[in-house]
């Protein structure tokens, strides 16, 4: 697929070529300053520029390594003037790595069958060893044979598969069919509103339909006192209310609460019946057990 042509120039000075690719904000490259910023990283074209996000074919000028790389991770890596090649990159990183382990890095070498069963089981086509002999952490050569794309990777990051497997389509990732979104039906939650459901008062065709988030106000019936009142259906799903029911124990919990602030456990019997049935735990060796200004007296005789 060959650029489309755009309204914009090329964003180097003194360029009035056609910009192969469109921008707001950033910049935009003619066909011809594109391929040098490749070069200034390292890469030559092996195929014709689309668009900065799509895998472009390119081989490596200092080992001849063929790989697909995309035009904005060359950009990036050249900010950090560090080279694209992965081929180049990883040698180097497996080298130094060695070196600072000295004595206890690992000099095994990888045998080919075993690299090319493990790429294989990870949905690539085993090509070649890029070091010879391949020791631990250097890259191999691969293809994905699901996309095609070439890449310089280690066999730990060939283990993780290729992108194109990691990140596949919704659809893939949930059992849910795709489609329309299944709705959360409010006659469906088994939740213990529905006890409070009003069916004298409301509409048949809104049992049916409405979901737990609805937010339209619909009928409902107290099951303590039988109190009829509208709410919304999101608001008694949260939190299942009666207008009338609910200021009474709201009182009635506040003054038992007032009452044990002020009162000692030992006028209260039922809070003093149930503290001596507990067991008494006995503190460890070294330690004081804590008292409170309320707790009963502990007499022996």
């Amino acid at each position: 697929m060959p650029p489309r042509k755009t309204a914009q120039v090329c964003s180097e000075p003194d360029c009035g070529q056609p910009a192969a690719f469109s921008t707001r904000t950033k910049s935009t490259w003619c066909d011809t300053h594109i391929t040098e910023i490749l070069r200034k990283g390292g890469l030559e074209p092996l195929e014709p520029f689309t668009k900065p996000k799509a895998w472009r074919l390119t081989r490596c000028l200092v080992c001849g390594c063929e790989a697909h790389y995309r035009f904005e991770y060359t950009l990036e890596k050249n900010t950090y003037r560090e080279a694209t090649c992965r081929a180049c990159y990883w040698r180097q990183w497996a080298r130094e790595a060695r070196q600072a382990m000295g004595a206890y890095a690992n000099l095994s070498p990888v045998a080919e069958g075993q690299a090319r069963e493990h790429a294989e089981k990870n949905g690539y086509d085993y090509l070649s060893a890029l070091t010879a002999p391949s020791l631990s952490d250097d890259p191999h050569h691969v293809r994905c044979r699901y996309c095609g794309r070439l890449s310089a990777a280690r066999l730990g990051d060939i283990g993780f598969g290729c992108q194109c497997q990691i990140n596949p389509r919704r659809e893939r990732q949930t059992t849910r069919a795709s489609g329309s979104p299944q709705r959360d039906l409010f006659k469906d939650s088994e939740l213990p509103v529905l006890g409070w459901w009003d069916q004298e008062h409301n509409d048949t065709a809104a049992w049916d339909t409405v979901t737990v988030k609805a937010r339209r106000e619909a009928a409902w019936r107290c099951p303590d006192c039988g109190l009829r009142f509208r709410r919304r259906i999101v608001d008694m799903v949260s939190m299942c209310q009666c207008p009338q029911c609910e200021p009474k124990r709201r009182a009635e919990r506040e003054a038992e609460d007032t009452r044990y602030q002020a009162t000692p456990v030992a006028d209260v019997p039922e809070l003093l019946t149930e503290q001596c049935s507990r067991p008494v735990d006995q503190p460890r060796a070294g330690t004081r057990r804590r008292t409170f200004p309320n707790d009963p007296l502990m007499v022996t005789e």
